[in-house]
C-alpha cells in the first residue's frame, strides 16, 4: 500500500484536506479518546480524517482490519459512515458490528486479533460524539491519542481499498456472559438502561435467571426520559421510583454505550461506586487473592475491605484506559472507578463491562441471604460527598488544578497521582480535572460528618481563590 502526502500535490481535494486539518481543534483530542461536539467540531469530514488516520497507524501496527462499533446517538449514522470511508480509503478492511454496547466491540476484539474503533461519546451529552480507537485489545490513551491528531495534520495517509464487511457479535456476547453467570434463586431488577444502547442487559439477565421490569430499554438517541449517566444522582430517580413501586430487590442503570453501571438497592438508595467496588471486591477475594486496583477518587473504606480480605489495594488514576492498563501489570483479580466502571479478572476478560458487573451484583445478592441494603451498612462507615462536578474552561482547567493543588502542597500533605488528593488524618479532599468533560472534578471524605464539613471548609477556602466553589448541597 503506498503512502500518499496530501499537501505535496495542488488538486482542489487535497487542498480542501489541509484546510480541514488546520482547522480542527487540539482540544478534542483528549486522554483517552476523541470526543466533542457532534457536527461542530466532530464534523464527517474530522471524521473521515480520523479514518485515514488510524487507518495509517493500525497498518503500521501489523493490522489490516478494523473493527467499528457504534453506539445510537442521533449523529453516529453520518459520523461512522465518514470514519469508514477514511478507513477504506488506506486498503483496510472493516468490520461493521452496527450498534451495540461498547463491551461487546471490546469482546469482539477478543475473538479476533484486529484494530477498532467505537463511534461513542460514552457518558457524554447526546450532542457529542466521538470515537474510542485499539489496537488488539490495547486502547490508545494519552500521547497514542495525540499521534492520531499527529498523523492528520502531517497529512500523510495510506491508500488503497480496502472492504465492509457486516459482521453480528451481539449473539455470541450474549452467550459468553449467560454461560459464565447464573443466579441460585430468582430475584427482580428494575434494568434502566436510559435510551441508550444496553436494552440488551434486560434479555442477558432474564437468561441467567432474574425477573426483569424494564425501564427505558427501547433504543432512543434523543434520551427523551433522563440522559444516561448512571453517575448523576438526577438520573437515578426514576430507577429509584420503580424499584420501590415493584419491590424489586435492586435496580441498575447504564451509561450510553453501557460500559458504565449504577445501582440502587431495595429501598431505592443509589449505591455510590466505591461501595459496589467494595461488594465486588469481597466477593471476588472469597475465590482469588491479589490485587484490587481503584481509582484516586475511592473511599478509604475500598482499601479496609481490600486488606481485610487478604488483598492488595492499588490506587491509581482515573480512566478506564490507565485502571486496565495497570490492572494487567498487576494481574488484578478486579478493578474499580468511582464513575461506574468495573474490570473482572477473575473469570472475565477484564475490560470494563456495565452489563456484566450488573450480572455480577445479581449474582451475589441471589446468593446472599441478606438484602443489598444490608451488604451496605456493614461497610466500614465514611462520610464523603458524591463526585462533585464544577463546570471549568476547557482550556483553563489543568492549569487552575496545578495551581490549587500547589497552594494545598505548602501545608499539607498531597498525593499528585491524578490532580491532588489532599490526605488529613481522619479524612481526604480531592481535586482534579476531568479528562472527558469541561469540568473541575471534586470529592471530600471525612471518618465522620462533623470532619467532612471541616475539610469541605478547607477545600473551599483554597478554591475561591481562583473561581472554583463546592456546590452547597454537597452532601
Amino acid at each position: 500500500m503506498k503512502e500518499v502526502k496530501s499537501k505535496k500535490k495542488n488538486t482542489k481535494k487535497n487542498k480542501q484536506v489541509t484546510r480541514i486539518a488546520e482547522n480542527i481543534s487540539k482540544d478534542i483530542f483528549k486522554e483517552y479518546d476523541i470526543r466533542g461536539v457532534a457536527f461542530k467540531e466532530i464534523t464527517p469530514a474530522l471524521s473521515e480524517l480520523v479514518g485515514k488516520a488510524f487507518g495509517t497507524y493500525a497498518l503500521k501496527k501489523g493490522f489490516n482490519k478494523i473493527t467499528v462499533g457504534k453506539d445510537n446517538r442521533l449523529s453516529t449514522p453520518t459520523l461512522s459512515k465518514a470514519l469508514i470511508k477514511g478507513l477504506t480509503s488506506t486498503g483496510c478492511h472493516v468490520h461493521d458490528l452496527g450498534v451495540l454496547p461498547t463491551p461487546a466491540f471490546y469482546f469482539s476484539l477478543r475473538l479476533e486479533k484486529t484494530a477498532g474503533v467505537m463511534v461513542t461519546a460514552s457518558h457524554n451529552p447526546a450532542d457529542n460524539n466521538g470515537f474510542k480507537l485499539c489496537v488488539g485489545t490495547s486502547s490508545l490513551y494519552g500521547r497514542k491519542v495525540q499521534e492520531i491528531r499527529k498523523i492528520i495534520e502531517k497529512g500523510v495517509f495510506k491508500k488503497g481499498k480496502g472492504s465492509v464487511t457486516r459482521k453480528n457479535i451481539l449473539k455470541k456476547y450474549v452467550q459468553k456472559i449467560v454461560s459464565t453467570e447464573k443466579t441460585s434463586k430468582k430475584i427482580k431488577i428494575v434494568v434502566d438502561a436510559g435510551n441508550g444502547v444496553g436494552g440488551i442487559a434486560a434479555e442477558i439477565l432474564e437468561k441467567i435467571g432474574c425477573e426483569v421490569v424494564k425501564l427505558y430499554c427501547d433504543s432512543d438517541g434523543r434520551y427523551p426520559h433522563h440522559h444516561p449517566d448512571p453517575s448523576v444522582n438526577e438520573n437515578m430517580k426514576d430507577l429509584s421510583r420503580k424499584v420501590r413501586e415493584t419491590r424489586s430487590d435492586l435496580g441498575v442503570a447504564f451509561d450510553v454505550d453501557a460500559d458504565r453501571m449504577g445501582c440502587v438497592d431495595e429501598k431505592g438508595r443509589i449505591l455510590r461506586g466505591d461501595e459496589l467496588l467494595a461488594i465486588f471486591a469481597e466477593d471476588v477475594l472469597k475465590e482469588k487473592k491479589g490485587y484490587v486496583v481503584f481509582d484516586v477518587k475511592t473511599s478509604r473504606m475500598v482499601k479496609e475491605v481490600v486488606e481485610k480480605n487478604k488483598g492488595k489495594p492499588f490506587m491509581w488514576k482515573t480512566g478506564h484506559s490507565l485502571t486496565e492498563e495497570k490492572s494487567r501489570e498487576l494481574k488484578a483479580v478486579i478493578a474499580g472507578e468511582v464513575s461506574g466502571h468495573y474490570y473482572f479478572y477473575d473469570r472475565y476478560y477484564g475490560f470494563d463491562d456495565g452489563i456484566y458487573a450488573a450480572c455480577r451484583i445479581a449474582e451475589i445478592i441471589s446468593e446472599k441471604s441478606e438484602k443489598l441494603s444490608k451488604l451496605v451498612e456493614k461497610l466500614p462507615k465514611y462520610h464523603s460527598t458524591p463526585e462533585l462536578r464544577i463546570k471549568c474552561d476547557e482550556n483553563e482547567k489543568f492549569n487552575i488544578v496545578k495551581k490549587i493543588v500547589s497552594d494545598f502542597k505548602k501545608k499539607y500533605k498531597v498525593v499528585t497521582l491524578d490532580g491532588g488528593r489532599v490526605e488529613f488524618k481522619n479524612g481526604w479532599g480531592l481535586i482534579r480535572a476531568s479528562n472527558t468533560q469541561p469540568m473541575i472534578v471534586v470529592r471530600v471524605e471525612g471518618k465522620t460528618e462533623k470532619e467532612k464539613q471541616r475539610i469541605i471548609k478547607i477545600f473551599n477556602k483554597k478554591l475561591v481563590k481562583w473561581g472554583v466553589k463546592i456546590p452547597v448541597n454537597a452532601t
